[in-house]
């Protein structure tokens, strides 16, 4: 599926600072959503190895401690070259934009 960026509205700020790969399920951000919501459907837009990427919310799981909000974001990747790729990003943190479909 693709979308346009003309077709999203802005709807949140996330700040990347993990990654880890689930098998058989795919590949997850672990971070901090810094304002506004994030819904399974949304898209997130974040730069990787100077590449702007646009990829969808496939899933949402919520932890952390007492006091520190940690959010993991499962990820619709192109295919699995891409996730072997994103899977090596270390240099953290990774400001993402999270945009609803209009």
């Amino acid at each position: 599926m693709t979308v346009e960026k003309n077709e999203l509205r802005l709807s949140a700020r996330y700040t990347i600072e993990a990654v880890f790969v689930i098998t058989g399920r795919g590949l997850v951000f672990v971070g901090e959503a810094r304002e506004g919501n994030i819904h399974t459907g949304d898209y997130m837009e974040f730069m990787a190895f100077g590449e702007n990427r646009l990829r969808q919310i496939n899933g949402i799981s919520f932890g952390g401690k007492p006091g520190v909000n940690v959010i993991g974001l499962l990820i619709r990747c192109r295919d699995e070259k891409e996730i072997e790729e994103l899977r090596r990003l270390t240099s953290f943190p990774v400001e993402a934009l999270i945009y609803k479909q209009q």
